[in-house]
């Protein structure tokens, strides 16, 4: 049942296409990363890293700005907690928290996860423990974004398709803030 849910994300998709999808949460969650082998042994894994302090800042600066799912303001559930306004105010109570926790489970706040989601080591590898190195393709936002024709062409030798120059000519639509 729920492998038939997740194939109807991708009914639309024509034949012979290679289909993913994207998500910081997997990497994250060692249950589901075992899920996914069981569901397909030989699947690629791709994994875009950011600099940990410029990922933090970046996620300092969605949350200031969002809502969470259920309309809530996430900075003002924060602030409750001593959280305040500035981005080092918010290191500076991070830090504290941190202090008297050991494990990211028993991390009580939503900024706890952003902390330990730098450490690449610790998540990483679990994944390279359960996955044979040549399904894993680990880059480097800002290496990518300097050099995308090259981070191009290393994607699609990993994923093992034809190169398409038109790809290197399309410039992202989004970017990344922090």
């Amino acid at each position: 049942k729920l492998k038939n849910w997740y194939i109807s994300f991708f009914s639309e998709a024509e034949a012979g296409n290679i289909l993913g999808e994207k998500t910081p949460d997997y990497m994250r969650d060692k249950a589901i990363m075992a899920r996914i082998k069981k569901y397909n042994p030989t699947v690629k894994l791709i994994f875009l890293l950011r600099d940990p302090v410029k990922r933090l800042f970046s996620m300092y600066s969605h949350v200031k700005s969002k809502e969470d799912a259920w309309g809530r303001d996430v900075w003002k559930r924060w602030e409750t907690h001593g959280f305040g306004n500035s981005f080092d105010d918010w290191i500076r109570q991070s830090i504290k928290g941190n202090a008297t926790s050991d494990t990211p489970e028993r991390w009580a706040l939503p900024v706890h996860w952003e902390w330990y989601a730098g450490d690449y080591e610790a998540l990483m590898m679990p994944i390279f423990q359960m996955f044979p190195k040549e399904q894993i393709f680990v880059g480097i936002f800002e290496r990518m974004v300097k050099d995308v024709k090259g981070s191009i062409r290393a994607l699609e030798s990993f994923l093992e398709i034809p190169h398409d120059d038109s790809y290197c000519k399309r410039r992202p639509t989004g970017s990344a803030s922090g």
